[in-house]
């Protein structure tokens, strides 16, 4: 088994990672997370130990908050694209992190759907963020 170099790596920060969906680059993206799911499942035989674990399906779920302006221009590449709304598309999302003097790594959320999006507004509030979440079919990540 080969070792696993940990120091190798600097750290990315918010302000050195880059977020696109459906091919454009979001400045109003407030934030996103994602996950990569395996439905494991312990392999028995004789004796009551687990004899291995058997790979099951993989699932990828995630979502990302944009500002209303960024959302809204998605809704419209929807709408141009023939879809009734945002939920109707299936788009890439592609983040990038950029450590300063390090490696830059990518992932890709290939197929990405928006399955909901949450709209809402306090009062006093700057700013209106939309959450989009979603089902994607699988996850590039370079390197």
């Amino acid at each position: 088994m080969s070792q696993i170099g940990f120091n190798e790596y600097e750290e990315a920060t918010w302000s050195n990672g880059t977020f696109s969906a459906g091919g454009s680059v979001s400045g109003k993206c407030t934030g996103y997370k994602y996950k990569e799911n395996w439905a494991d499942k312990p392999l028995y035989a004789a004796g009551n130990k687990p004899r291995a674990i058997q790979p099951g399906n993989i699932a990828y779920t995630g979502g990302f908050k944009l500002l209303l302006g960024d959302f809204t221009a998605l809704t419209v590449a929807a709408k141009a694209a023939g879809a009734k709304s945002v939920c109707g598309m299936v788009i890439s999302v592609v983040i990038t992190y950029l450590p300063p003097g390090g490696t830059v790594m990518q992932d890709t959320w290939v197929g990405f759907k928006i399955s909901s999006y949450e709209k809402g507004w306090d009062q006093g509030a700057t700013e209106m963020v939309m959450d989009c979440q979603g089902n994607f079919t699988d996850l590039v990540t370079v390197p």
